[in-house]
């Protein structure tokens, strides 16, 4: 259940040798650092604290600097119809942008962002809310969303009977 409140984790999955990898980029400027997504299975094995029983070939607790997951670097979502582990951290291997695996603080938290009934996530399509007023947006298709551009309607119209693109 979702909770109005920050409820902090106090643990974090490492991901097995055996978790699927992917890779994905972030979203939220144009410049796309790379990602890696380790996903797999509540209820399997997570992996240890041994570098030959995770996924990262790390042996954690790590040193300053290394590698290590926070918890908004976690999430659990549904594949296939099963809830798995994902786990989300910077590419190491980017050549590119974020080389060697920095991230900003906000595509450090990517997995967040991943749909989970059980967190506030869970509003995003059953219940979506308009930004600025936390209220649920309404649903009806026959009336008015609240005008937050006053004028645009006229602004609009008169650029579209000028043929203009508005």
């Amino acid at each position: 259940m979702a909770t109005k409140y920050y409820l902090p984790e106090d643990h974090t999955p490492l991901p097995p040798k055996s978790a699927d990898v992917m890779t994905t980029c972030c979203d939220y400027c144009i410049v796309a650092c790379g990602y890696k997504i380790y996903r797999w299975p509540v209820g399997a094995p997570d992996g240890g604290p041994k570098a030959s029983e995770n996924a990262f070939n790390t042996d954690f607790p790590s040193g300053p600097l290394q590698a290590w997951v926070a918890p908004t670097q976690h999430n659990v979502v549904m594949h296939k119809g099963r809830p798995h582990n994902v786990v989300i951290i910077p590419d190491k291997d980017s050549k590119v942008v974020n080389v060697g695996g920095d991230s900003s603080i906000r595509g450090g938290c990517i997995a967040q962002k991943c749909y989970n009934p059980d967190k506030p996530t869970n509003r995003q399509t059953d219940k979506p809310t308009n930004r600025q007023t936390d209220k649920p947006t309404n649903r009806q298709t026959d009336q008015r969303p609240p005008d937050l551009a006053p004028g645009a309607d006229q602004r609009y119209s008169a650029a579209g009977e000028l043929g203009l693109r508005p």
